[in-house]
């Protein structure tokens, strides 16, 4: 079992696991090297008090996710089976939004995910840091790939201001 866990430290008989999503992604990713930004997913939990807004934006997060690897496998089946089987991708589209709630612009958000030991960082001082935080998911992520490198005029604040306002 300890050969295909997730933990890269080994202690005697012991073994690590985590969440379904956390395995699964897991999984794909020794299998085929690939990696689409899953671990933004790892800490957001379906919580009975979400609003219905935010229950949307987990399961729109989900979702994303998943199509990205369809859309992968897709391209890249035949590099790893030739079962009929295994060669379509029946990813159900994403449901249609339930009736919206009604939520007082001064009401407290709170999350049920237990996260603790995350800072949030300013874009400038710590680009590669967790620099977004969705209220309505629980996600934090660092600044995506494609931006990492350049200097953060203020051309380059627009965009990732339209991709973040695009993301929730």
């Amino acid at each position: 079992m300890q050969e295909h866990d997730l933990s890269p430290k080994h202690s005697d008989n012991e073994y690590g696991f985590g969440r379904p999503a956390r395995e699964i992604f897991g999984a794909l990713g020794s299998l085929t090297g690939q990696n689409f930004g899953d671990q933004q997913l790892f800490h957001i939990f379906l919580n009975e008090s979400d609003f219905s807004s935010q229950k949307r934006a987990k399961a729109e997060l989900f979702h994303q996710v998943a199509a990205r690897w369809a859309r992968w496998w897709q391209k890249h089946r035949w590099e790893f089976t030739d079962d009929p089987a295994f060669l379509k991708v029946n990813l159900p589209p994403l449901p249609a939004p339930a009736p919206a709630d009604s939520v007082s612009s001064s009401a407290p958000l709170m999350t049920e995910s237990g996260t603790s030991n995350s800072v949030l960082q300013s874009l400038r001082s710590a680009p590669g840091g967790l620099v977004f935080y969705d209220l309505d998911a629980g996600r934090s992520t660092a600044l995506s790939e494609r931006w990492s490198n350049q200097k953060l005029l203020d051309d380059l604040f627009n965009e990732i201001r339209k991709w973040a306002a695009g993301q929730g």
